[in-house]
This record gives C-alpha cells, sequence and structure tokens, in this order.
C-alpha cells in the first residue's frame, strides 16, 4: 500500500511540476506581450524601439491613444509587437486593439482596400495620423515586403501630435487648374495624414499665406498668375514657403483618342520657376520599351527617389534643371534611360522617330535659402485613376511629407527585412540553444523531483 501510495505521489508530483511550467509560460507570455519586453533577435531590431524614439515618448508630457485594426486572420505580428513597445515605454502611451469597426471614431476611413489600420491621435481625437499596414512597409516590384517603417511613421506622428502642428495644403484655383473636387483619391489621402486640404483663390485679399503651416499646391493651371497673385506667391516663398507645381505640355483626350496640347504662355509662373532654375521642356518623353509602358508609348513607368515603387506618369515634359549658385537641386521622378523626347505635333501626327535615349528628370525639387519649390511636369499622376495605383498613391504621401513645411525628420532609419544567410544561422542557432535551455531547466526540474521523492519513499521503507 506504501508502494502504491509513493508512486502516486510521484505521478502527482511531475504533474504538478509541468502544470508549474505551463502556467509559468503563459505568465511570462502574458508579461511579454503587455509590457513588451519580449527578447528581439531580429537582425535589424525590427521589434525594438530606437534611442531616438524612446527619447522623445520619454518627453511626453499628454496622452497618445495608438489603435489598430484589420481584417480576422490578417493581423500584422511585426506591427502589434510594435505597438506594445511604444505603450511598455511611455505611461502617456495606450495601445488598444480594436475588434469591429463599431469602435472606430466617426471620422475615419480606411487609408487604403486592405481594410487595415493604425490610429494614432490625442486623448480627445481631435488631432491624429492613420496608416494602413501597408503604409508602415516598402514593397518590392513583385510585392513582396523589403523594409520596415513602422517605428519612424509612427514617432514622427507622436511628433507632429504633440506639438500640436500639422500643415495645410492649399489647392488654387482660378487658373483653369484641375479642381478639388474632381481629386476625391487626392483629397482622402492626404486628409488620412490629417493634413487639411481646402481650395483657395489666390485673388482674395483675406488669404493668408503662412509659411509655416502652409503648403502651396497648383495642378495643372491653363491661365497665369496675375501680378498681385504672382508677388503674393513670391512674398511666401521669400518667407520660407514651399510650392508645389504639377505643370502639363499636353494631356491624353481618352473620350477622342487624341493628344490635346496646351500652347498658353504662362510668363509669371515661368519666371517663378525660373527663380529657383527651373523650366519645362517643349518636347514629351516617350519610350518603344513595351515592359514600361502603361497604356501608350507617352505613359510610362519612371523611378522614384522615395522608394523602389514605380510611378505611372502621362504626356510628361523633361524638367529642365538650368543650374543657379546657392540653389540645391534634388530629382525625384526620373525615366529610365531607355526613353526619347518628341515634339508635342509630332506624337499628334504619330511621326515617332528613334532618337539619342537617356534618362529625363519629370519631378525635380530646388530649395533656395528655406524655401523650396517642387516642379512635375504631369498632372494626371495624382489623378482618382491614376492613384488607384501602389506606386502613384506611395508617391504622393512621401512627397507631401518631404514638402510640409513643418513635418519633423525624426531620423528613425526604416529597418530591412531582407536577412542574409549568415544572420539567419545565428538567429537559428539562438533558437535552438534557447529550446535547448528550457528543455533542460524543465527536465532538470522533475529530475530533481524524482529524486527527493525516490529518497523519501526509502526514508518510509
Amino acid at each position: 500500500m506504501k508502494k502504491l501510495i509513493s508512486r502516486i505521489d510521484n505521478t502527482v508530483f511531475i504533474f504538478l511540476i509541468v502544470i508549474l511550467l505551463i502556467v509559468a509560460n503563459i505568465i511570462v507570455s502574458s508579461v511579454e506581450t503587455g509590457l513588451g519586453t519580449k527578447l528581439d533577435i531580429t537582425r535589424n531590431g525590427i521589434y525594438s524601439l530606437s534611442g531616438k524614439t524612446r527619447d522623445i515618448l520619454g518627453g511626453l508630457t499628454e496622452n497618445i491613444q495608438i489603435s489598430s485594426i484589420c481584417k480576422s486572420g490578417q493581423e500584422d505580428i511585426r506591427i502589434r509587437e510594435l505597438l506594445n513597445k511604444y505603450a511598455s515605454a511611455s505611461p502617456f502611451v495606450s495601445y488598444k486593439r480594436l475588434t469591429g469597426e463599431s469602435q472606430l471614431p466617426n471620422w475615419f476611413t480606411y487609408p487604403d482596400e486592405s481594410n487595415s489600420a493604425v490610429i494614432i491621435s490625442d486623448s480627445y481625437g481631435s488631432m491624429y495620423r492613420v496608416y494602413s499596414y501597408n503604409d508602415l512597409y516598402e514593397f518590392s516590384d513583385n510585392g513582396e515586403k523589403t523594409v520596415f517603417r513602422g517605428e519612424s511613421k509612427i514617432t514622427s506622428a507622436i511628433q507632429n501630435i504633440t506639438r500640436g502642428a500639422f500643415s495645410t495644403v492649399y489647392v488654387t484655383s482660378g487658373h483653369g487648374e484641375t479642381p478639388l473636387k474632381e481629386l476625391g483619391r487626392f483629397s482622402r489621402l492626404l486628409k488620412n495624414l490629417n493634413f487639411e486640404v481646402v481650395s483657395v483663390d489666390l485673388s482674395s485679399t483675406e488669404l493668408k499665406l503662412n509659411p509655416r503651416t502652409v503648403l502651396l499646391v497648383m495642378i495643372s493651371p491653363k491661365a497665369d498668375l496675375e501680378e498681385s497673385e504672382y508677388e503674393a506667391v513670391m512674398d511666401f516663398s521669400e518667407a520660407g514657403g514651399n510650392i508645389v507645381l504639377f505643370m502639363d505640355r499636353a494631356t491624353f483626350n481618352i473620350g477622342q483618342g487624341k493628344l490635346q496640347k496646351y500652347q498658353t504662355e504662362l510668363p509669371l509662373l515661368s519666371t517663378l520657376m525660373e527663380s529657383f532654375g527651373l523650366g519645362i521642356g517643349k518636347n514629351i518623353i516617350y519610350t518603344d520599351n513595351i515592359s514600361r509602358i502603361n497604356l501608350r508609348r507617352s505613359s510610362l513607368m519612371v523611378k522614384n527617389i522615395y522608394s523602389d515603387r514605380s510611378v505611372i506618369i502621362s504626356e510628361a515634359a523633361e524638367v529642365l534643371i538650368m543650374g543657379k549658385e546657392d540653389i540645391e537641386f534634388k530629382s525625384i521622378l526620373t525615366t529610365f534611360d531607355d526613353c526619347c523626347e518628341i515634339s508635342v505635333e509630332d506624337m499628334e501626327n504619330k511621326v515617332l522617330q528613334t532618337k539619342e535615349m537617356r534618362a529625363f528628370n519629370t519631378g525635380v525639387i530646388a530649395k533656395s535659402g528655406n524655401s523650396r519649390l517642387c516642379v512635375i511636369s504631369d498632372s494626371t499622376c495624382i489623378s482618382d485613376d491614376a492613384l488607384i495605383i501602389e506606386g502613384n498613391a506611395t508617391f504622393v504621401k512621401d512627397l507631401t511629407e518631404d514638402m510640409m513645411p513643418n513635418y519633423m525628420n525624426n531620423e528613425i532609419g526604416e529597418k530591412s527585412l531582407f536577412v542574409k544567410p549568415a544572420d539567419q544561422r545565428v538567429r537559428d542557432v539562438l533558437s535552438y540553444v534557447l529550446l535547448i535551455l528550457i528543455t533542460a531547466i524543465s527536465g532538470g526540474i522533475i529530475y530533481v523531483g524524482i529524486r527527493i521523492n525516490g529518497k523519501k519513499e526509502k526514508v518510509e521503507r
């Protein structure tokens, strides 16, 4: 009978040890998730916050709320773990995973078709930023995730919210521009970044152009500025204001199936561009490389300085860099080196003669003092049809953030998802070592328990 009781005691002891190990594992996992203390053995510290972010969070004096929502079964572990890190790094930051759309604020709309979002806001919901999960990544041409941008984006949003200042995009009207009401996707995209988008009349005496909060945008003007408007724009520029011009030499009329050219001279707008050492060429860029063509030879893919995603432009001319002292130039859209240029007339008559092939600038930012002017030689790249294309939408977001006068660059680097074979082997070894340690500790506890009970059994005999 004593032997039976002893065996039962051994079995119960082992069973209790196993239960304790399971409970301990659950508790540790809960603590890791709740406090953001999970071991990060990724190559670039994807699940860790940089010292810069920790400094910013350490300086918070007001509450920041972070929420995330996604379709069932499509949760992103990288994003979830990163957001847990933010919540654990500051008592002023809270993170909540939303389980249904009924929990979303009234103003919310999904940034894209993925129906996923990270929302960063103040405690009142009056200032906010919304990013889709896709916004937090860079993608290769075949759609593979290559770079994680989560920390840089989220920390920037927190910085701007705590400063209480977000820029306003003023879109001009009164010069034959594409009206804002026809640019629904463009407006929604900027509003989801918490930028106010307003249509303005430059001739209004009540208009205030604050260079610290306003980004001035003109989209395909067909008529020139008035003298008083030109002076207001130049005063804004000289005070440090930033301007974006989307200019067109021609557009393709899909309904009529032919090219529509613009012949009106715009001397004051040209003078504005020349003051920054920029100009617009008279010819249209095209390619015979079918892998670059979108719908026609003059609708083609171009390289984008902000990411690896291509941007589709149509009937674009070359943005000329004429060079000027004390002005810095940055090419942001560039064709591949298999492109040619052709006059609008020859393009209309379909006279395409092979000429010297080279790369062309179709988007350039010029910086003079504290002011910047961006010239892009195609406005259709921000049309509703174009912004369905992921590369175009991403480009507009990145360009807007680049040109915003109070946009804060936190200098937090992007984190590559590419793992070299050597790094992968190190990670595998670490994983195996952890597994062996856990197994050894569990086995040791069970062994010690059995030994103790064995000695107890001998004493009882």
